[in-house]
């Protein structure tokens, strides 16, 4: 009622701007006052127990007792010195007797030993001895003024030793449980299996926990960020109460959204954020969800290592408390410590997952190998060494039998040879271990211990590690028994079919010879005249095919002759040439050569069938145009190409066009006759010369069949001879 009339009466003699600006300036003080005593008393009663607390004074009896003693005694004693001691000397021994009574026991000691000094010296030794008298005199009231001052200042200034010392000593004992924290939480990481999420869980508690302690706080929680969905998930806490309720808004899943309570607030202002006491107007329903009782808390914000957030960590007081930055420093360590942890746990599961991928592809890659039919093997440099094999390789080599090639380590000591057994080549392992290329598709044969010859066909290749050295070399062999069985039926096929096909073609084109001149002494036959023409040129093709098989099937079983013999290469040229024109009209054959004779030792028949074989082919496979024959020699060689003007030869078809019974798609397509060997014998013929032959394009257009010979003039022959 009172302060009613107070401003009702200030109200009607101001202004209401006067009145609002003073009730501001009264307004501001109060909350100076009010906030300037709450950081007094909660600096009065933070620390240690050891740490005097103005609030709760400890007004103990010994305490009394011992500051009354301390000062007392020696004053009494300095009474009966026969001499007069200097006053300044007296007040010196008082206050280190107070300093003395005041570290023994605390501000109430040092409160009481004043009084007692103050008393000793108005008693003793100022005024009149017994009587207290000193108020009366200005002299000593002064004395006793500087007096009391001194001591306010030397009592003040050891609570701030002491609880400096404690705070010190608080620091240390910190300092050793972080130092323990820190080496749990290393043995804690260190012994979580990867890929364990509950251990992954039990590390972050154990993080946790020393967070709490090193801080000597009484609870707290860290949250992960799941970026994804923008929030914070709980992923352990301290402290918390079990069956607790939800706080009003709190989410009970513990998902907690970036702008939600004390963690949200860290984790937008990403930085740390305190809290000494918790009132109703702080939003940390969060904090409050895990224990209500905390009133004064700490977050700060977890970063990974590109700087970006990974989660939010809190600790939390049961009393009011500012927590100092040494707390937040240690918070802060330990903080990155959870993200190191975080990221070795996340590289540990990757590696473990990987390795699982990788052993998982190899049991795969393994059960693949091993039921492959062919004979792989792994050989390592530089002597060699078999260092794996699969079911296949120890069945052919014998290696999975007990006793059988005993011994056998390296590639040499197996048995395989050359095929045929007179060439000199290296294994394709062993060419691929010396100089890291790839061979491909070389025959051999390898000898099984029970004594049987098993072709194969055997291909290589190194493994290149990073630094372009050959870790190993991996081959493969091919039983090709049963082809090479059904290629030698084939030949003997061939050849039986070819003998008894040439035996009655030569009495069939004799007697249609005879006929067909019979005939034509009588006259009048014009028609069977011809139909026994067409028969004759027929049993030429056939012929010329029955040869053919024949050469191929010689080929094949290596018995080709070639019977080198005085030769002029352009002779032979020339007849070819005619030869071609007498029989055809539809393309023009022309030879050229700058050299009227060109001797050298060569089989006369051969070097015809391949000319031959070659200017047919230009006739046949093109639609009129020229083809060109032309010769050329130095004084080694001898150069031959036949070209013509059609559409060419594909290069990646060129190389095939030498198979046996390997036809182009176009010749097959365009019904031209043939059987796919005339480019196969030409090339084994020019072989047999030793000489070589290749496929380019001609400089008109059209296909160009180049062959280079090796010359050996007749001179020189004779000369030798």
């Amino acid at each position: 009622m009172g302060d009613n009339r107070i401003k009702q009466w200030a109200q009607a003699r101001m202004t209401p701007e006067t009145w609002n600006r003073i009730v501001g300036i009264f307004a501001a003080g109060g909350r100076g006052v009010q906030r300037s005593a709450r950081e007094l008393r909660m600096w009065a009663s933070i620390g240690s127990d050891t740490v005097t607390s103005f609030r709760n004074a400890r007004v103990d009896p010994w305490r009394l007792v011992f500051a009354i003693v301390v000062v007392l005694v020696p004053m009494l004693a300095l009474n009966l010195m026969p001499f007069a001691i200097p006053l300044a000397v007296l007040v010196a021994i008082l206050l280190a007797l107070i300093l003395l009574s005041t570290y023994a026991a605390d501000w109430v000691g040092g409160l009481t030993s004043t009084i007692t000094g103050l008393a000793s010296l108005d008693v003793f030794f100022i005024g009149r001895q017994g009587i207290f008298d000193s108020w009366d005199v200005t002299t000593d009231l002064w004395i006793i003024v500087i007096y009391l001052l001194a001591a306010a200042a030397l009592i003040t200034m050891m609570e701030h030793l002491k609880h400096e010392l404690a705070i010190a000593k608080i620091e240390a004992s910190a300092l050793r449980a972080a130092n323990t924290a820190f080496y749990s939480v290393e043995i804690a990481a260190a012994q979580r299996p990867a890929g364990d999420s509950a251990a992954f869980v039990e590390v972050l508690q154990s993080i946790l926990t020393a967070m709490v302690r090193v801080n000597r706080a009484s609870a707290g929680a860290i949250y992960l960020m799941d970026t994804p969905n923008q929030s914070l998930v709980q992923a352990a806490t301290y402290g918390g109460e079990e069956g607790m309720e939800p706080l009003p808004g709190d989410d009970p899943s513990r998902i907690v959204p970036i702008d939600y309570g004390l963690v949200g607030r860290v984790a937008a202002e990403r930085r740390p954020v305190v809290i000494s006491d918790i009132t109703e107007r702080d939003n940390v329903p969060d904090v409050l969800s895990t224990n209500p009782h905390v009133r004064s808390v700490v977050g700060v914000p977890i970063f990974d290592g590109q700087n970006a957030l990974a989660g939010v960590a809190w600790v939390g007081l049961y009393v009011p408390y500012k927590f100092t930055q040494t707390s937040q420093a240690r918070l802060q360590a330990l903080a990155y410590r959870t993200v190191a942890f975080m990221e070795s746990a996340r590289l540990a599961d990757f590696q473990v997952e990987e390795l699982g991928r990788v052993q998982d592809s190899h049991r795969r890659l393994q059960a693949v190998i091993q039921t492959m039919p062919e004979a792989v093997m792994v050989i390592r440099p530089p002597h060699g060494q078999i260092v794996t094999s699969n079911a296949a390789a120890q069945k052919l080599f014998g290696l999975n039998k007990p006793g059988a090639q005993l011994g056998v380590r390296r590639i040499d000591q197996l048995r395989i040879t050359p095929d045929p057994p007179d060439l000199d080549i290296e294994l394709p392992m062993v060419q691929a271990m010396l100089d890291g290329s790839t061979v491909t598709s070389v025959e051999l044969i390898v000898t099984t211990p029970d004594g049987r010859l098993v072709p194969v066909v055997a291909s290589a290749a190194p493994l290149i590690t990073e630094d372009n050295e050959i870790d190993a070399v991996v081959g493969v062999f091919q039983d090709v028994s049963p082809l090479k069985e059904a290629e030698r039926l084939r030949d003997e096929f061939v050849s039986v079919v070819s003998h008894e096909l040439r035996s009655p073609l030569t009495p069939i084109r004799g007697f249609a010879q005879v006929i067909s001149r019979d005939l034509t002494r009588e006259g009048g036959h014009e028609q069977h005249i011809k139909w026994l023409k067409t028969l004759e040129l027929h049993t030429d093709r056939l012929t010329r095919l029955v040869d053919d098989l024949l050469d191929v099937s010689r080929m094949r079983a290596g018995r080709l002759s070639v019977l080198h013999e005085h030769v002029d290469v352009v002779e032979i040229a020339t007849a070819v040439v005619e030869g071609k024109r007498a029989s055809q009209s539809t393309h023009q054959v022309v030879l050229t050569t700058d050299q009227p004779t060109l001797p050298a030792l060569l089989d006369r028949d051969r070097m015809m069938q391949v000319l031959d074989n070659l200017v047919g082919n230009a006739i046949k496979y093109t639609v009129g145009g020229t083809v060109t024959v032309h010769v050329a020699a130095d004084d080694e060689h001898v150069f031959i190409d036949i070209s013509d003007e059609g559409a060419g030869i594909p290069e990646e078809a060129r190389e095939a066009l030498f198979t046996a019974f390997y036809r182009t798609r176009d010749a097959n397509e365009s019904a031209v006759p043939g059987l796919g060997l005339g480019l196969y014998i030409v090339r084994e013929l020019v072989q047999a010369h030793d000489g070589s032959i290749r496929i380019t394009d001609a400089p008109g257009g059209g296909a160009q069949f180049s062959i280079e010979l090796p010359r050996k003039p007749v001179e020189d022959e004779l000369a030798s001879a």
